[in-house]
């Protein structure tokens, strides 16, 4: 069944900086950090285009792994959600507790190409959230030998996740 679809990534990070300590009746000085994204993509295979999507939640306790080229079905559809190439992964680790952290990556056959170095991965702290996007060039997976993605809790902890996962079919 034929879908379309539209990613739009709004990410607005603000930090304000204040010195302290000043006299009464003096001005104090501030200075804001400021970063923010505001992108959209079309549907399709192309540059700046995605057209495949799956999205999840989980309570995990050991290693999962998620088969970006094989076990994936499309909640809309049902089809097969075939990810030949990645454009954007966000994960939320939902714990509030300190050492409640996700490893995203590593694993057995991993998307190497999300990564510096085969086996590397990144820490996901308690609260904390993962956005990545590659609009233009991705991040290619190779069926059998290069497209898993596993999320990877502490040791011994039960941690609840949300996942967004964004990409090209070809």
């Amino acid at each position: 069944m034929a879908t379309d679809l539209k990613l739009e990534v709004k990410v607005a990070v603000k930090a304000t900086e204040r010195e302290t300590g000043i006299a009464v009746g003096s001005v104090a000085s501030q200075l804001i950090h400021l970063l923010e994204v505001d992108a959209s993509y079309g549907n399709g295979t192309g540059a700046s285009q995605s057209d495949v999507v799956y999205s999840g939640s989980a309570s995990i306790s050991t290693a999962t792994t998620l088969d970006l080229r094989g076990s994936l079905s499309s909640v809309l559809t049902g089809d097969s959600a075939n990810f030949v190439e990645l454009t954007g992964l966000v994960l939320k680790n939902n714990s509030v507790t300190a050492g409640d952290y996700v490893d995203v990556g590593g694993g057995s056959n991993p998307v190497t190409t999300l990564w510096a170095a085969s086996g590397d991965a990144m820490r996901v702290g308690p609260s904390g959230v993962m956005l990545w996007t590659s609009p233009i060039d991705g991040a290619a997976t190779t069926a059998g030998t290069a497209d898993i993605l596993t999320l990877t809790p502490a040791t011994g902890r039960t941690i609840s996740v949300d996942y967004l996962i964004v990409g090209r079919s070809a």
